[in-house]
């Protein structure tokens, strides 16, 4: 197993441990809160209101709008729409009622009955700190005869309930019914539908009972049991939405913790329609469902443990066939969050994020958007480094002004704004004009005046430029050397950047790290705490722009000691997003000081950081290893391998020598742009097991089309005789995507059908293989094999590939096991992948007669744009699967490198780029 997989998987007791516990505790025995989506004033307001022309719905981002708003930490709380603002109410905050271990006292832990309401996402009032329902969780709320109206829930007072409440403000709240027709519940949810009022399923956990009933109500009051069983399993904690003059129904979890990834709709309620139990998304609990620009959306969902997408957004036209959005946000993965649509974006509130922290933040979608704006000619373009870099070290814009004000904040605004204003830090009328403008384009009020909306879109702006997302995708480097030898590539961004929470850790402004080193960063600062050390940090996150300017800075107030104590551009450990530097209550929270080691602060980090998985880059005596003087501040996250080099008295530097792996990546080496919704390119070497080089959701289960035709083949040779004749059958015909090159009664050698299985991706051909087996036999066999070769999410139910009747019917696998299948074949059965790299082939029929010529359908045998020989491959297309391709090509050292596309929408030109990019980013 290569170091990238192992970095996080073996941490010490004492940091992955705890943080493992908590999680076990939590996804097991504990998380029971709800979603309240909320829905707009008797659904007459569209969904996609505010949606920009042109924008394409893949292209989803996010931008924070409050780190910590005024609300506080929660999960399981409701938000709703009402009078044109964003209401938010009750819920749990359970970091209050976090005990040894990990360990979650849900009972003790702060239930909250507050109100708020807000015109933005931002600013936030109070309406009341206790409404009469008392504190609870995973309560329900909607608007309802325009009025909010909340449902059931759970709080350690007020016990499991099933009583309704109204209210016109907020503040003043109605008792409707104390004890509705349906049982006291929580984890339900519930939606506005057709004039009335409709809750489906729930839990009662201290009853051990789980719910699949529907009811629904004209007036709030009286309920009429519509089903009792729905044909869907019983379940809490899912999401529900109405799209399409349809109830939607998608997720949640049993009580033995299993999750479900099925999607329902119905009409009525009572009647439910499968829409699809076999999704391209992960099963998930947790998550919100919700309609906007005409579409269904998947909102989060709980850590799947190994916190693999669990931020995923999908999206859907029909809740049939799924998308991913392009960009993940850079929120946490999320669970029992609130979201809601609100003036023409996703807004989503608070949750339990993927490190098992109860989270007060509110982040917002927006589009990318082609610019064609009469007023504005052009997109508004990134300020210079110095101006982002000073915006982060201010912390941000934190106020809002008008005409005549003055300071840096008004320079920061007109940095961006840049088109014919004077950016002199001084708000005049050119920059009011140029203001309204932007706002204007960006869909607010043209108001002129910098009020809190726009001062949240401008500091998103400069969060994007600060700690950008990543436009390509490159290997993990978290375990790679950065030295003054071996650059990153100057379009390298780490992929998951984060905000370090200012509430946590004290920061010199606005700075970003990895979200895997940040638990670790809060947990290392307050044991610090705990010994009496206050710990800060000064610097994480650095663009190349960014290092280059502290370089040319450094380098021209001092010259001749620069080379050895600041990097240049693409040679600094901060461009990983894992090094940090460190100051302290010491020194005052001063930036880099020669005197830090010697502070207590100082002393702390170098006898405790490598507990935490933090090593000192640059330690005393190390100048001709690492090529920098001694830098006590500065630290770099390894994770648990930095106990064992600070014990050897290493660098991280001599400790890669040690264990170097080939092939080796390039310095500078530049990310991979690829259209497929999954890929991964891998090295394999036959004495051990694929090594990963980059990849793209390894893990998002596909339809693989005739991919198929690989284990179908596979099968075959294990099942048949290679001498052995086989007859064409009437029903071996009658499948889709037949060729019409076999008629009935035909007789053919195994090796002749399997080679038209294989080159020309004959249907027919594998249909005949099936068939001659009495055909479930030999699908038995076939997803036999799947748990044979180790494989995890692969599933056959036919051996040609063709969609099935519906998606939950269609053969599906993931990149990483197709990688997997064919490490084996390369392995045992290399013979069926020489059969696919020709480019064409004879086939006789078992008589000797020619029938006809098999041609490749794998267009690179021919194209000449990869430079490897390619030892094997097979190409897929279906309708629901796009355009998919595998192909082995052996590597410049002998070895093999191994290489998957699905969901391509040019499978060729993408396979071509894939693979080029693995041979000329590498050492071999």
């Amino acid at each position: 197993m290569c170091r990238e997989s192992v970095l996080l998987n073996r941490f010490d007791e004492l940091t992955a441990g705890r943080f493992l516990a908590a999680a076990f505790l939590v996804t097991c025995f504990l998380n029971v809160g709800g979603v309240a989506a909320g829905t707009l004033p008797d659904e007459s307001l569209s969904a996609s209101a505010g949606f920009p022309v042109g924008a394409n719905p893949k292209d989803l981002v996010w931008e924070q709008v409050a780190s910590e708003a005024h609300w506080g930490p929660r999960d399981a709380h409701a938000a709703v729409v009402y009078k044109d603002k964003l209401w938010l109410m009750g819920g749990i905050n359970g970091d209050a009622a976090v005990k040894h271990q990990g360990l979650v006292e849900y009972w003790k832990a702060p239930h909250k009955s507050d109100v708020w309401v807000s015109d933005d996402g931002d600013n936030w009032r109070l309406v009341t700190d206790k409404a009469p329902w008392g504190g609870r969780r995973s309560i329900q709320v909607v608007v309802f005869q325009d009025r909010l109206w909340l449902m059931g829930g759970w709080g350690p007072e007020v016990g499991y309930r099933n009583d309704i409440w109204s209210s016109e403000d907020g503040v003043n709240w109605r008792l409707e019914i104390e004890h509705a027709g349906w049982s006291a519940r929580e984890g339900h949810e519930v939606l506005v539908y057709g004039g009335k009022l409709w809750l489906i399923g729930g839990v009662r956990y201290d009853l051990r009972v789980t719910k699949n009933d529907v009811w629904s109500s004209e007036d709030g009051v009286s309920w009429t049991e519509v089903t009792a069983s729905a044909p869907w399993r019983t379940r809490w904690d899912h999401g529900a939405a109405v799209f399409h003059d349809k109830l939607w129904l998608i997720g949640g979890m049993d009580l033995e913790g299993r999750t479900f990834g099925d999607v329902w709709s119905s009409e009525n309620g009572a009647d439910w329609e499968l829409v699809t139990d076999r999704p391209p998304f992960a099963s998930r609990q947790g998550h919100v469902v919700l309609e906007y620009v005409n579409r269904l959306w998947l909102v989060g969902r709980l850590n799947d443990g190994i916190g693999g997408g669990a931020n995923d957004i999908w999206y859907s036209s029909d809740g049939y066939l799924w998308e991913k959005a392009e960009n993940d946000p850079r929120w946490l993965g999320r669970e029992d969050h609130a979201a809601v649509v609100f003036n023409g974006d996703i807004f989503m509130l608070g949750g339990m994020d993927s490190n098992w922290k109860w989270s007060g933040e509110v982040w917002r979608s927006a589009v990318s958007v082609p610019q064609t704006n009469e007023d504005h000619g052009s997109e508004y373009r990134e300020p210079d480094a110095k101006t982002v870099r000073l915006w982060g070290e201010s912390g941000g814009i934190n106020k809002t002004f008008g005409l005549g004000a003055s300071g840096d904040e008004v320079l920061f605004l007109q940095k961006v704004l840049s088109h014919g204003v004077a950016a002199k830090g001084y708000f005049d009328e050119k920059t009011k004009a140029e203001l309204m403008r932007f706002q204007k384009y960006y869909g607010f009020s043209p108001t002129g005046t910098f009020d809190g909306a726009t001062r949240s879109k401008i500091n998103n702006l400069y969060l994007q430029w600060l700690c950008p997302n990543p436009s390509e995708i490159y290997p993990d480097m978290m375990a790679v050397s950065v030295t003054k030898l071996w650059g990153l590539g100057r379009d390298y961004v780490p992929p998951d950047l984060k905000v370090v929470p200012r509430d946590r850790v004290k920061t010199n402004g606005i700075i970003c790290l990895r979200s895997m080193v940040v638990p670790y960063l809060e947990l290392m600062v307050k044991d610090a705490r705990r010994d009496g050390v206050i710990l800060g940090i000064t610097s994480g996150y650095r663009k190349p722009e960014i290092q280059g300017l502290l370089y040319d800075l450094w380098t021209a107030l001092d010259p001749r000691s620069a080379e050895n104590q600041i990097a240049e551009p693409l040679q600094s450990e901060h461009q990983l997003g894992t090094a940090v530097d460190f100051t302290g209550a010491s020194i005052n929270y001063a930036g880099v000081s020669p005197d830090f080691g010697l502070t207590k602060e100082g002393k702390w980090l170098e006898k405790n950081a490598n507990r935490y998985g933090f090593l000192m880059s640059y330690p005393k005596g190390k100048i001709e290893v690492t090529g920098y003087d001694h830098e006590p501040w500065h630290f770099r996250f390894v994770g648990p391998a930095a106990k064992e080099i600070r014990l050897a008295n290493a660098t991280y530097e001599e400790y890669l020598a040690s264990e170097k792996e080939w092939p080796e990546l390039k310095s500078g080496a530049k990310g991979v742009v690829i259209s497929a919704d999954s890929f991964s390119a891998s090295y394999f070497d036959p004495q051990g097991a694929p090594r990963l080089l980059v990849t793209k959701n390894p893990e998002a289960r596909l339809p693989i089309a005739s991919i198929t035709k690989l284990m179908t083949a596979l099968i075959a040779r294990e099942t048949y005789d290679v001498n052995q004749i086989i007859s064409v059958r009437d029903e071996d015909l009658a499948g889709k995507g037949g060729s019409g090159k076999l008629k009935p009664n035909e007789s053919f050698y195994l090796m002749h059908l399997i080679n038209m299985s294989l080159v020309e991706s004959n249907n027919d051909a594998a249909r005949v293989l099936a068939g001659h087996s009495a055909g479930h036999d030999f699908l038995d066999k076939m997803n036999a094999a799947v748990s044979r070769l180790g494989l995890k999410d692969t599933h056959f139910f036919n051996a040609s590939g063709v969609d099935g009747a519906s998606q939950s019917e269609t053969n599906y696998s993931t990149a990483a096991d197709l990688t997997n299948m064919l490490a084996h074949l390369l392995v045992s059965n290399e013979d069926i992948l020489k059969i696919t790299a020709r480019k064409e082939t004879k086939i006789y029929s078992a008589d000797g007669a020619l029938h006809h010529t098999a041609v490749n359908t794998n267009r690179l045998l021919e194209s000449g744009s990869i430079p490897l020989e390619i030892v094997g491959g097979k190409t897929g297309e279906t309708p629901l699967a796009r355009q998919d391709l595998v192909l082995v090509v052996r590597a410049s050292n002998g070895g093999y490198l191994i290489n998957v596309v699905l969901g391509s929408s040019d499978r060729f030109r993408d396979m071509a780029a894939l693979v080029n990019w693995a041979n000329e980013s590498y050492n071999w």
